[in-house]
């Protein structure tokens, strides 16, 4: 068994790029998201079309982007706010390169999107809802690829929520967007749901490895401590209490040492050093994998699952890869995002076989 190289959860889609570094997509395709040049859902992974190769893949909110060998990124989906990188708003069933060259890394979030090059420096384009693109506009999109304020080198590790980014620089975290939640984590809140930076803030959260965003929430480890901070309607922070928003980041509330952590739409998963999987939040569509539909502020174990190695979370989907290069998902499955052939939800994991 192959595992996957890089896998990625969006709204209603999922997509992964195989051991042989081809693209598969399923779920949701109303926007052509899936890039097999229809908009037919699909209930089980399809090849993206036209796309022979990829190192990096990213499932937004209903479009996907991807990274080709050369440093060619390339998105396909809904080009309304300019997600797709390539100067206009057309949208496109198949994939198109963004206006980037030396690409390393790419990130899809809500109709927006973020490359980082080659070279260091990183650059957003798309929905500019409360400064999300970085880029210190107020426009309401940014349709071409823009350098980020003050990152045109140095950035070694970057993340796109639905409407906030952020990134590591050296040994400091710099997050910027919409903070009506508190989700860049800087200690305050917009007041209003358009506000936010549109510019990077330092943040408290130095010696960060990792970090993952998903709506309004955003998740990092600092060694092997998870921290959480943004929207806490449903416990989604994972500090023990549910309602006002968490500003800035804080610890996860009884979880042990961790060495991967993912953020969805209003959940979150880390994967402990002991290679089990804790996730805390929403749960109304199972999505936290321990058999209920029960909402909790705190980590509950993923049943059903050993020697975990990499999480993923989706809108109210998560997925798991094992060290024997198994592949599992859970949770919602109206659009057929969980890729079990049918739209079934699953409150455990189950396991996906994917096309090598």
């Amino acid at each position: 068994m192959f595992a996957p190289l890089d896998v990625s959860l969006g709204r209603s889609h999922s997509c992964a790029v195989t051991a042989s570094n081809k693209v598969y997509c399923w779920g949701a395709n109303t926007e052509g998201q899936l890039g097999d040049g229809t908009t037919q859902p699909s209930l089980s992974p399809k090849a993206v079309a036209g796309l022979s190769s990829a190192t990096r893949v990213s499932a937004g909110y209903d479009h996907t982007c991807a990274v080709a060998p050369g440093g060619q990124g390339l998105c396909w989906g809904n080009n309304f706010k300019g997600g797709l990188g390539d100067g206009t708003t057309t949208s496109s069933v198949l994939p198109v390169p963004i206006i980037l060259s030396g690409v390393s890394d790419i990130g899809a979030g809500g109709a927006r999107g973020c490359a980082l090059t080659t070279n260091g420096a990183l650059h957003c384009w798309g929905n500019n809802i409360g400064g999300a693109a970085g880029t210190g506009s107020t426009a309401q999109f940014i349709g071409a690829p823009t350098q980020v304020v003050g990152m045109s080198s140095g950035v070694g590790f970057s993340a796109v929520g639905t409407a906030h980014g952020c990134a590591i620089v050296g040994n400091n975290t710099y997050c910027w967007g919409q903070n009506y939640y508190g989700q860049i984590g800087d200690g305050t809140q917009a007041g209003s749901p358009t506000g936010g930076s549109s510019t990077p803030v330092q943040i408290s959260l130095n010696g960060a490895s990792t970090l993952s965003l998903g709506d309004s929430l955003s998740c990092a480890l600092v060694g092997t401590t998870a921290r959480c901070w943004g929207q806490n309607d449903v416990g989604q922070t994972g500090i023990g209490v549910t309602g006002s928003a968490v500003s800035s980041p804080m610890g996860v509330s009884g979880l042990g040492p961790a060495k991967a952590i993912a953020a969805g739409k209003k959940h979150a998963c880390a994967v402990g050093t002991d290679n089990s999987i804790r996730c805390w939040g929403s749960n109304a569509n199972g999505q936290l994998g321990n058999g209920n539909t029960a909402n909790a502020s705190t980590p509950v174990l993923v049943q059903g699952l050993i020697g975990a190695t990499a999480i993923y979370a989706g809108g109210d989907h998560t997925c798991a890869v094992t060290t024997d290069g198994r592949f599992y998902c859970w949770g919602r499955n109206d659009d057929g995002q969980l890729g079990t052939g049918d739209t079934m939800t699953r409150l455990t994991p189950t396991e996906i076989v994917l096309p090598q």
